[in-house]
């Protein structure tokens, strides 16, 4: 748009961003002041906040003041300022108007993901707009704006002859937005009317997979259509969606029918290792050894056969075991310390310690770096400190330091090496030590362990309790790393469940997501309150396997708005004001409940079922 419509535009400029964490009554007056001055995305920004508040003050006809023509000057928002106006016109009770509002986003707006809100109040069970005849509002709007141009109204009348059950609207959101969670209500609002529609079954499968009740769905969706084909002779259901049903069978814990699912889906080692995993999670080992071996057979040299093979040694005796560790240990070097550390212990239960010894030395000489021979180090230097041979525990830990830094066990291992050094003098090498596990491991409770060793102001077990601290949350929250310029607008501005909504209609890849669209969805789990999601999302993103996705995750991980994901601050201003009262560090409680609940009200609901 040109400039002066536009207005001056500074995207650095973060002055109303800052206030949107602020409430209604704290903002309004600021909000205000920049609403009536010059055209600015500021400007656009504070009318479209106060038309957000007002709407949720339920004050229609204030709310339509500051969007008056607003999508002029802030088109960035266009089609949520449509979808706004139309809420504001619904509680000022004018339905005509509210309807034409409806209409305009549906028309206008019908490729972006927005439309599905018109959509849905058009055709939901509860709409006040469903009739059973097409009504046209077009003579009257005619008659009030062009009654004296009548060669117009017939254009006029054709272009207000609407209706939105027209088949191109649900076609075009199917295509375009099938994961809207309107959508999601229609496809659900559909099915209870007209059970028997396996299309829209399978679009269930593959945006709600990992919602509740959904496989109450899928289990007539398999029983029902799971060999039938189409008028093509192609199977109704195909191998992706096997894949994305397996998947919600998997999280709902129906591990049997999830293994049928991946038998079902593309025939790759993954999906095989995941059928045979399924069994074995659901209580069926002798399947689940039938379906390993299996699948060792079919895919001889896939990195998943090493899995398959480990497997298949936890579901034997001792005795039958090491076949199947040997295999691993002759044909998946990346595998094979995991393997000789399993039969080491197994050697060493089969009472033959010479050759376990032989293992054991076999896998600190050739993978040394790996995490089995850390454990086993770290196992080591336990039994040593226990035995009270501090100097052989320390230069145990060593190799781990040396060749494996970065491993869980490393922070450990590291704390310890710092304190046995000082037990037996050694300052500098302690130092060392404790520095090492502050860079390598900073967000871990052995780094500020260590950071109380070299003194620092950080507190102790004796001190932290009362140690006054001013918490500084950042005021602007980071821009997305994905997803449209209006999903970021909305996003900083606060507006949560918008763009929540927004996001869910953007993000199609849901089973194999890219690290950045994973951070994105755990950020705005986090804005939802789905802490344990949320924080679960952010956290796995560093087990991710290929070289480029270890790219991408160490790119986030050295930005602020990880480790604020990653350890978010929620209830923050009461946790303070409690805090002060009681002389209790904010940081030390916040911290608790992360570490006990993460922070959800029915976290015993949540874990029973894992337990």
């Amino acid at each position: 748009l040109p400039q002066q419509i536009m207005g001056r535009r500074n995207p650095k400029d973060t002055t109303v961003l800052k206030l949107a964490s602020q409430s209604p009554e704290e903002r309004v007056a600021q909000l205000e002041a920049i609403a009536i001055g010059p055209k600015s995305l500021n400007r656009g920004r504070a009318r479209y906040l106060l038309a957000v508040d007002a709407i949720a003050g339920q004050q229609g006809r204030e709310a339509l003041r500051w969007l008056d023509k607003l999508e002029w000057e802030y088109p960035v928002l266009a089609g949520h300022i449509v979808l706004k106006r139309a809420q504001a016109y619904q509680f000022t009770g004018d339905k005509a108007q509210a309807q034409q509002a409806w209409q305009e986003l549906l028309q206008r707006y019908g490729n972006q993901p927005v439309a599905a809100e018109a959509l849905y109040a058009f055709l939901s069970d509860d709409s006040p707009y469903r009739k059973p005849e097409k009504e046209s509002i077009a003579p009257k709007y005619a008659s009030t704006i062009w009654s004296f141009e009548q060669p117009w109204l017939a254009k006029i009348q054709q272009m207000y002859d609407f209706s939105a059950e027209e088949p191109k609207y649900w076609e075009r959101a199917l295509k375009n937005y099938p994961s809207h969670p309107r959508i999601i209500e229609l496809i659900q609002q559909k099915l209870k009317d007209q059970p028997n529609q396996p299309e829209l079954m399978l679009l269930l499968a593959r945006y709600t997979f990992d919602q509740p009740g959904v496989t109450l769905v899928l289990d007539q969706l398999v029983s029902n259509y799971g060999k039938s084909v189409d008028d093509k002779n192609r199977a109704i259901i195909q191998p992706k969606d096997w894949e994305a049903i397996a998947l919600a069978y998997w999280k709902d814990r129906k591990y049997a029918q999830a293994s049928a699912a991946y038998g079902n889906a593309k025939p790759l080692p993954k999906h095989s290792y995941l059928g045979a995993r399924a069994l074995q999670y659901a209580q069926k080992p002798r399947a689940a050894k039938l379906a390993y071996k299996k699948m060792v057979e079919e895919f001889p040299d896939a990195k998943e056969t090493a899995l398959a093979y480990l497997q298949l040694a936890e579901l034997e005796p001792p005795i039958d075991k090491i076949p199947y560790l040997d295999q691993v240990i002759d044909r998946f070097p990346d595998r094979a310390a995991e393997a000789l550390l399993a039969k080491a212990k197994t050697l060493e239960q089969l009472k033959s310690p010479n050759a376990a010894e032989q293992a054991y030395q076999l896998l600190i000489d050739n993978y040394s770096n790996s995490d089995a021979a850390a454990d086993y180090r770290w196992q080591m230097a336990q039994e040593a400190a226990q035995n009270g041979d501090i100097l052989t525990a320390w230069h145990n830990v060593q190799p781990i330091l040396k060749d494996n830094p970065h491993s869980l066990i490393a922070r450990r291992a590291g704390f310890w090496s710092g304190k046995w050094a000082t037990q037996l003098g050694r300052k500098q090498e302690a130092e060392a030590a404790f520095k090492q596990v502050i860079t390598n491991h900073i967000q871990s409770y052995y780094a500020w362990r260590s950071a109380v060793q070299l003194g620092w102001d950080v507190g102790d077990f004796t001190t932290l309790r009362q140690s006054s601290l001013t918490l500084n949350w950042p005021t602007v929250r980071p821009e997305l790393p994905v997803g449209s310029a209006a999903l970021k607008e909305l996003y900083q501005l606060g507006q949560d469940q918008d763009a929540w909504s927004l996001w869910q209609g953007e993000f199609q890849t849901r089973l194999k997501p890219t690290v950045p669209q994973q951070f994105t969805d755990g950020l705005f789990r986090l804005a939802m309150g789905e802490y344990l999601k949320g924080i679960s999302e952010v956290e796995t993103l560093e087990d991710r396997e290929t070289s480029q996705e270890q790219e991408q995750y160490q790119k986030i991980r050295k930005k602020p708005a990880y480790w604020q994901a990653l350890y978010p601050f929620p209830y923050l201003e009461i946790i303070e004001t409690e805090s002060k009262q009681r002389n209790i560090n904010p940081l030390l409680v916040i911290s608790l409940i992360r570490q006990e609940s993460r922070f959800e009200a029915n976290i015993h609901q949540l874990l029973v079922p894992w337990a």
